[in-house]
């Protein structure tokens, strides 16, 4: 029997490098899922700040709500901060993420202290409105394609069994499976092959293509245990034996979508070109 293929996960993670959230249903638009990665706190020069270098991050966790959404703090009883949807009244500066630099707005004085508090470091969150161009990288895009505060793509789509067959081969190098999250996946597929994402270069869902551009490189987030806030060795060490491109370890293909649309949990997905 053929299992179909379908989304079985969505998830969205409204400021950059902070947790997600699953939800039900999501709103895909050329830039990314509304509401995902449409926030981001830079440093004082205006540089992006992720767990990378600032791993209390994982610990910021934010809930939608019709306004917006707010955050709190895990294991902390800090009041939460309610943030507005649209911020375009706040101040303009620039930012930087990676070797791009773009226009974003200030949200708020409270929005800074209260970051500042929690991540013990100088910090101010920005959102990116109107006036916020990013385009994606013209190598593997359109001339119009954008993205948000992104690492590089509106789009990260990953397979279910890629990582059941992780999680397999972790527990029999006696290491404990790691979730979803540590990936921080857009879209999760179930009912492909291990690994057979890496061959799709085009999915069909509803009126909507999603165009497979470039497989994910892994860098050291995937080890940060978010429940704790301290960094491992898995699953780099383990993905890394089987899994290694030219440019590092891979999990994941880097996506971007042609047109706009509801994508919802359950929805059947089809290849619709592959390699």
């Amino acid at each position: 029997m053929i299992t179909p293929l379908s989304i079985s996960g969505l998830y969205l993670y409204p400021i950059k490098s902070c947790r997600g959230l699953a939800v039900q249903e999501a709103q895909a638009l050329p830039q990314g899922f509304d509401r995902d990665r449409r926030w981001m706190l830079v440093d004082d020069n205006g540089r992006f700040l992720s767990q990378r270098e600032t791993p209390l991050m994982c610990r910021i966790q934010p809930h939608l709500n019709h306004h917006g959404f707010s955050v709190g703090y895990l294991h902390e009883s800090i009041p939460r901060l309610h943030i507005a949807a649209d911020s375009s009244q706040g101040e303009k500066v620039q930012v930087s993420v990676w070797d791009d630099t773009l226009t974003a707005y200030r949200v708020s004085d409270q929005a800074d202290a209260w970051f500042s508090q929690v991540l013990q470091r100088s910090c101010h969150l920005v959102w990116l409105g109107p006036d916020s161009h990013r385009p994606v990288d013209p190598r593997y895009a359109q001339a119009d394609d954008e993205t948000s505060f992104s690492d590089g793509y509106p789009y990260l789509i990953a397979g279910q069994e890629t990582l059941d067959d992780l999680n397999q081969r972790l527990a029999l190098a006696g290491e404990s499976p790691v979730p979803m999250e540590r990936f921080r996946p857009n879209i999760v597929l179930s009912g492909l092959a291990p690994g057979a994402e890496d061959q799709a270069r085009k999915l069909q869902c509803g009126a909507l293509t999603f165009d497979l551009v470039k497989p994910c490189t892994r860098c050291v987030v995937t080890t940060l245990d978010t429940a704790t806030g301290q960094y491992g060795t898995e699953p780099l060490r383990t993905l890394a034996s089987y899994r290694r491109g030219e440019k590092g370890v891979l999990f994941g293909m880097n996506a971007l979508v042609r047109g706009a649309g509801l994508l919802r949990v359950g929805d059947e997905v089809r290849v619709k070109e592959s390699i």
